[in-house]
């Protein structure tokens, strides 16, 4: 073997070339766009914790709402009557446990999908 490789060390070197060019083209031919495809297919969607509330909590901010309705009652919005008592007090809260931070994958749309292409060189 160490004979025929002294004998034809030209020939198995252009070999050896030519086989890293050929793994080098399907590479980046074949393999990396259809990963590329693969992972834009879908999309990451990260629902944040919500912490817990109490029902101290609640109570207390339903006493604010209730106070702010009040105040708000007879309040004239001079040409802002496109603004509600639901912008300017809030919205009441109930008492909740702690829902943890939520991550799943959904299939991507359309313009995700060809924004990721382009943002990844396809």
């Amino acid at each position: 073997m160490n004979s025929f490789i002294k004998e034809n060390w030209f020939k198995v070197f252009i070999i050896l070339i030519i086989l890293v060019m050929a793994m080098g083209y399907f590479y980046w031919k074949e393999y990396r766009p259809s990963q590329i495809k693969k992972e834009c297919s879908w999309t990451k969607v990260v629902e944040a914790a919500q912490p817990e509330i109490t029902a101290e909590e609640a109570q207390q901010r339903k006493e604010e709402y209730e106070k702010c309705r009040e105040q708000t009652e007879n309040l004239d919005l001079h040409g802002f009557e496109h603004l509600n008592r639901l912008a300017l007090c809030g919205t009441l809260i109930q008492e909740r446990d702690y829902i943890p931070e939520k991550t799943y994958y959904r299939k991507a749309t359309e313009e995700e999908y060809i924004f990721c292409i382009h943002e990844k060189g396809l």
